[in-house]
């Protein structure tokens, strides 16, 4: 496996980053392990708190990041990652969906087709779980994959994702077209060409995979 970006936010700021939008900050508290954390809140409709890093494009993308809600979203979506192909101007978001209580791990591919989980997961806010996305690139045999804690959740492939490759990623909170006054928690950001896996709390990443520690 060969890191493209990691990020755990021991750095106190987001000079890992390429650049922030809205007004996400970093907190010491909760954090996954370590001493700090990003964290987004009180999310205004259609206005991501997010910070981003722009990568040499990749056709295909692993992202992982232990992820804590504060609240279930209220009838819309809370995405705490993005993946964007610029080229096309185009996103998918990962996250959770509710439709009248019924909550679902959710893809949101290219802003308007949804992908969900196959059943309600109910109420899994409050601990962090560990988000990560796969995202292969193809005009004929694209792919789309959630895990959480471990377990692949969501697939689809045979897609056509309209581009070769995805080369930005997004840490963020983002409620979509609703408000919501909640927060969402991010630590221990990976991308990587291969599965990452979960991180167990309070261990250092690159203590499982070998590199300096962040």
């Amino acid at each position: 496996m060969a890191v493209i970006f990691s990020d755990g936010f021991e750095s106190g700021n987001f000079n890992a980053w390429t650049a922030t939008s809205g007004s996400p900050t970093v907190v010491e508290s909760p954090v996954h392990h370590g001493n700090y954390a990003f964290q987004a809140t009180n999310l205004a409709a259609w206005a991501a708190q997010q910070a981003y890093k722009t990568i040499t494009g990749q056709s295909t993308i692993f992202a992982r990041m232990p992820v804590q809600f504060a609240d279930m979203p209220t009838n819309t979506y809370l995405f705490p990652l993005e993946l964007r192909r610029t080229s096309i101007g185009k996103s998918t978001y990962i996250g959770l969906k509710n439709v009248a209580g019924d909550y679902r791990w959710v893809i949101r591919f290219n802003d308007a087709t949804d992908y969900t989980s196959g059943s309600n997961v109910g109420d899994v806010s409050g601990a962090y779980h560990c988000l990560e996305a796969k995202f292969v690139a193809s005009a004929t045999v694209g792919e789309l994959h959630l895990y959480i804690d471990g377990t692949e959740v969501i697939t689809q492939t045979g897609l056509d994702t309209g581009t070769a490759t995805v080369d930005r990623i997004m840490a963020e909170g983002y409620s979509y077209n609703k408000a919501q006054n909640t927060t969402i928690n991010i630590d221990c950001v990976v991308v990587a060409d291969a599965y990452i896996g979960v991180e167990p709390s309070g261990q250092q990443l690159f203590t499982l995979i070998n590199q300096e520690d962040y």
